[in-house]
């Protein structure tokens, strides 16, 4: 454990599965650091949301959007609505458009298959780092529940034809 002699790989796995690991670890490429998404418009999930605070004490919610298909399927952005008293009316605005109509909402799990729209752009920080920054959300609606479907593993009809980027 922490504080205690580091682990081995040797305590963890034996023999083949150690020597397998070892030789994919020495073989794979390392992934490039992620950039942002570029700007536009993107079909996401809305995968989780939870309460938070600023440095500053100032209450927020955090949701957490994965972006539903095309070049940057499976990337996540993440997007904060500030509850403060100037920030209010705009916060209540964005999460009802996501279902959340009160703040008890903000205290429980997400239900499944909500999705939206949501207008992204580029941020550059003091320091040069660049961020992705939800300008603007588009309620989309609930998704089936491919699970509740008695053909489960057929292909779901409610999404649109075209796929998710816009």
């Amino acid at each position: 454990m922490f504080g205690d002699s580091p682990r081995k790989l040797s305590d963890i796995l034996t023999g083949e599965s150690r020597e397998e690991l070892s030789r994919r670890f020495d073989e794979v490429e390392a992934a490039p650091d992620f950039a942002p998404v570029p700007p536009g418009s993107y079909e996401v999930d809305f995968v989780s949301g939870q309460l938070c605070q600023s440095q500053k004490g100032v209450t927020g919610y955090t949701c957490v959007f994965e972006i539903a298909a095309g070049e940057y399927r499976g990337r996540k952005i993440w997007h904060t609505s500030w509850l403060s008293e100037a920030s209010l009316p705009y916060a209540k605005r964005d999460l009802k458009k996501l279902g959340i109509n009160n703040l008890e909402q903000c205290e429980k799990p997400v239900p499944p298959g909500i999705y939206c729209i949501v207008k992204v752009v580029v941020r550059t920080e003091d320091d040069g780092t660049q961020r992705n920054r939800v300008t603007h959300i588009e309620a989309g609606g609930v998704r089936q529940d491919p699970t509740a479907d008695p053909d489960f593993g057929m292909p779901a009809t409610t999404c649109s034809a075209e796929g998710g980027v816009r």
